[in-house]
């Protein structure tokens, strides 16, 4: 939208469109100037890009080009008027943008936007093999989190300010990319990406085409808003920004800002830097929140809104990303047909035994480098979170392990995949690390790099950064920049360099003199891990024994494999003295690596234990932890579970009301340490699903058994299976026995979840089906009999065309009526719903048999249900329960008859369905 734009667009219009709609000559300069009432000159220097014309004068021109006679416009072909004005509104587009008032900085806001997602779409220049390259579309995975930020950023009567917190790697650039491309995909509202870069070079004053101000981003949403539009602003990446002596200001000063203009605001940082922006605080664990209703109410008159936490992908999530990763990073034209689905099959069964990889698969970040460095083979027994940077630095800094013996010769007799490039990457991180900055421009800071590259060409310091590059270490930044392609590699590169040169010491002491300084701190987290394991730090125990900075300090030693004994009992200290905040990330952090043995972290958490006594939702964080650190050390996890404190019953000394609120937290537990000792986990589960169940809370219950079915399925070799779910099986049924005669709300999804657990404990063959579906007629009327029936029904699916008739005879033979009603249920309407067997077609055929009957009485002499009026019923519950109109065709008699379809007792209820899904018989009679 410049105006070198609107100059080529109106030549192109005068020279190029008009000519060849008309097949005369261009329209002289005079005839523009004539109908615009300005000069000759005037119009040159629009047709030139020189000036940009008020829109009233254009328009005037526009309009006065389509009435003139020699341009005979109502003439021209359909395809030539539809051009003409696609190319007027753009003209008047931008004419009105630049007689508006604020329209430098609008453009410039609108263009910086259009680079930042840019940038951010671009994954890696390199794709599988070194070849391509990867877009973020390919890879993205829509975060649960997504809707509610828009439908609040949008839906509010006020505006507000979400802030969302995330650890390193967790996707919030790429949130923000999403959020960008959706809010400019709705009508009317226009979305400013605005990178933290942008306003840290604005803070300096720096006169470069990127440097961004709040007076810049305050005259782009107004104009923005004159030009009828609702703005939207995301801010990306505030940690840098609070980390400079003046950010936090700034942000403050926007906020404010954008608070009076009314305009939504979007930002990310990482949790620590959240603490600075004065944002309302998010729940401590302590249980004394206010009540959602509450908060809501509160947060509705307040611009800033409690703080939004993306985590690390729900399971759905990660199946998703692991399915689009593998079909981007091991595509069949380089591996053979197959081998996605392959790999996706691999990994996510290494996830569901709990290997350690589970942990990699959860971050965006190291998902992507797991992809990246191993594909289609990683090893899924050895990979660990922690040491996923190092393999980085091995296979991509010191050399580029994907070129094998297909390496470039780079004209210097040696191949450009072979250069070390730890120096240049190091050089460049100590750069961006002086400077508190994430890019580098060459022309700007070119002479740095060769300070700290001594006797290195400049030529060769291009090269090796464009090779860097080229090995999607480098991606592309505005204005010509470059950057890691992670903040986190960043401080990773920048941590190394001060541990090859032993300066570690030097980086502690500042810390301690600057404990407010978040750069320093997150280089120190890629540097004090990276210690010896095993042996006392010399460097992390004094942060630990620093009062101000061991809340810090215990992610760091949460991150140790293998801590020495004096930096275990300083850790447990500062656990000890630990704000629940604190707590809660040191147990997030500590499943994210291997660890030699469980003894470390079971004496850590038995120090966290009683702190939590009074905290509901950390003691939460807590099992989670436990949970995802039992696939490496199960038999410490049950210890510590189960030890002399009974620590897992806690879950069920909490009441139900807990239970029903974190549903997702108990289940999780369970299953992971369902694998490592199902007897002892499924006692546990029993005991919670009876204090559920004393509420009356069957749902949730039958939430319980589909996870244990779920858990069955995931146990190898399968030969295990039937025997566990017999194991499971008893305490389940007997809730159902226990049952208050009068059927309690929700417990027909208890009855089939039991039943499907049943089903799959018995042998599938047709002698066992047959048998168990006529002993569970006797008893489906009560009990876990009316659960023994689904599960028959569902075990019916391997008779044979002769036995399924025998079988469906059964059933229809039955008189009792609450057996009736269960068949019903339990039996007919799910097979009607189900796949295509020998015993859904069996049940067609007498439902078609028994609708061409009709009408007729419901019930017979005895009470028991008429058998056309009972299929009926099936037929009409299937409808409601989503029967597909072709099923619902093939089930419908051939009959036009009025009474059938009209009379009380015939099909007036399906009329309207079957009328839809197009039988004649029935259109006839509507």
């Amino acid at each position: 939208m410049s105006k070198a734009e609107f100059g080529r667009l109106l030549r192109f219009l005068q020279r190029d469109l008009i000519p060849a709609a008309t097949g005369r000559p261009a329209p002289p300069q005079t005839l523009l100037a004539k109908l615009s009432g300005k000069s000759t000159q005037a119009v040159s220097d629009w047709c030139t890009g020189k000036v940009i014309p008020q829109p009233e004068s254009l328009k005037k021109m526009l309009d006065g080009l389509r009435k003139h006679s020699s341009i005979s416009y109502q003439l021209w072909p359909e395809p030539y008027r539809k051009q003409f004005t696609n190319i007027s509104g753009q003209l008047m587009r931008i004419s009105t943008i630049y007689d508006t008032p604020g329209h430098l900085a609008y453009l410039q806001m609108v263009q910086l936007s259009a680079d930042a997602h840019k940038d951010a779409s671009v994954v890696s220049h390199t794709g599988p093999a070194g070849q391509g390259s990867v877009a973020l579309k390919q890879l993205y995975v829509r975060r649960d989190i997504e809707q509610s930020v828009i439908d609040k950023a949008l839906g509010a009567e006020t505006a507000s300010a979400q802030l969302i917190t995330g650890e390193p790697g967790c996707g919030k650039t790429s949130l923000l990319w999403s959020l960008y491309g959706r809010f400019g995909e709705t009508e009317a509202v226009e979305p400013f990406f605005v990178r933290a870069s942008y306003l840290i070079e604005g803070l300096d004053q720096q006169q470069t085409p990127t440097a961004v101000t709040v007076d810049d981003i305050r005259a782009a949403v107004r104009c923005s808003r004159a030009l009828g539009h609702r703005p939207v602003v995301l801010i990306d990446t505030l940690d840098l920004l609070v980390a400079q002596p003046k950010g936090a200001a700034v942000v403050q000063d926007l906020l404010t800002v954008m608070d009076r203009q009314h305009v939504p605001v979007v930002l990310t940082c990482r949790p620590e830097e959240a603490l600075a922006l004065q944002f309302p605080p998010q729940d401590d664990g302590s249980g004394t929140a206010e009540s959602e209703n509450a908060e809501t109410q509160a947060e509705s008159v307040m611009f800033r809104r409690r703080p939004v936490t993306l985590g690390l992908y729900s399971d759905e999530e990660r199946n998703e990303a692991v399915r689009r990763h593998a079909d981007v990073f091991c595509p069949d034209a380089l591996y053979g047909p197959g081998a996605a689905e392959r790999l996706e099959s691999d990994i996510l069964g290494a996830v569901y035994q709990g290997l350690p990889v589970k942990e990699v698969c959860a971050n965006p970040l190291y998902l992507k480098m797991l992809f990246d460095l191993y594909a289609p083979d990683p090893p899924l027994q050895q990979i660990d979170a922690g040491g996923l940077f190092d393999l980085v630095r091995a296979d991509r800094v010191e050399r580029d392990a994907r070129a094998g013996d297909k390496a470039v010769v780079a004209g210097e007799n040696e191949s450009r995949a072979a250069w070390n490039l730890v120096d240049t990457a190091q050089a460049l991180a100590r750069y961006m690390l002086s400077r508190n900055t994430i890019e580098y421009r060459p022309r700007e800071a070119g002479d740095a790099l060769e300070r700290l590259l001594p006797g290195v060409p400049r030529a060769r310091i291009g090269l090796e950064l464009a090779e860097l590059r080229r090995r999607g270490l480098l991606t592309d930044a505005p204005a010509g920049g470059l950057r890691f392609f992670h903040q986190t590699f960043f401080e990773f590169m920048a941590a190394e360099y001060l541990r090859a040169a032993d300066r570690g010491a030097e980086l502690v002491a500042r810390m301690t003199k600057h404990p407010q300084d978040l750069v320093l701190a997150a280089v120190a987290g890629q540097l004090i891990p990276r210690t010896d394991s095993g042996a006392d730090s010399t460097l992390l125990r004094p942060l630990l024994e620093n009062e101000v900075l061991s809340d810090r300090a215990l992610e760091w030693y949460a991150d140790i494999p293998d801590p020495g004994p004096d930096d275990m009992t300083a850790a447990h200290a500062a656990l000890r003295r630990a704000s629940p905040h604190s707590l809660k990330r040191f147990m997030e952090r500590l499943p994210g690596h291997v660890h030699p043995t469980g003894r470390r972290w079971v004496e850590d958490l038995s120090v966290v234990w009683p702190l939590t006594e009074r905290l509901p939702a950390v003691r939460r964080v807590l099992f989670a932890t436990v949970g995802r650190l039992a696939s490496q050390h199960p038999d410490e996890a049950f210890e510590f579970c189960t030890d002399r404190e009974q620590r897992l019953h806690w879950w069920v000394k909490q009441g139900p009301q807990l239970l029903k609120t974190h549903k997702n937290a108990w289940l999780t537990l369970f299953a992971a340490l369902f694998p490592h000792d199902a007897e002892e986990a499924l006692a546990w589960l029993h005991a919670v699903c009876r204090v559920l169940a004393a509420v009356g809370a069957y749902g949730l219950v039958a939430n319980a058994v589909d996870q244990a079915e779920d858990c069955v399925r995931r146990i190898s070799p399968a030969a295990r299976q039937p025997g566990l779910r017999q194991l499971a099986l008893p305490a389940f049924e007997s809730l159902l026995d226990e049952r208050p005669a009068k059927a309690p709300k929700n417990v027909a999804e208890l009855e089939w979840a039991v039943g499907r657990l049943w089903a799959g404990a018995q042998p599938t063959t047709e002698a066992v089906a047959s048998a168990q579906l006529t002993a569970a007629l006797l008893t489906g009327d009560r009990g876990a009999g009316r659960a023994r029936l689904h599960g028959a029904g569902l075990l019916a699916a391997v008779l044979s065309p002769e036995r399924a008739r025998q079988a469906i005879g059964e059933i229809l033979d039955v008189r009792a009526p609450a057996v009736q009603t269960v068949a019903l249920t339990h039996v007919v309407v799910p097979v009607l719903l189900g796949e295509d067997t020998a015993f859904r077609r069996a049940v067609d055929e007498v439902c078609r048999a028994a609708l061409a009957a009709l009408p007729c009485p419901a019930k017979e002499a005895d009470g028991s249900r008429n058998r056309a009026a009972w299929l009926t019923e099936a037929v009409k519950r299937a409808v409601g329960e989503g029967l597909a109109p072709d099923r619902l065709t093939t089930l419908l008699p051939d009959d036009g008859t009025p009474t059938l379809w009209l009379h009380p007792d015939g099909l007036p209820d399906l009329l309207g369905a079957a009328a839809a899904a197009g039988p004649r018989p029935a259109l006839a009679v509507v």
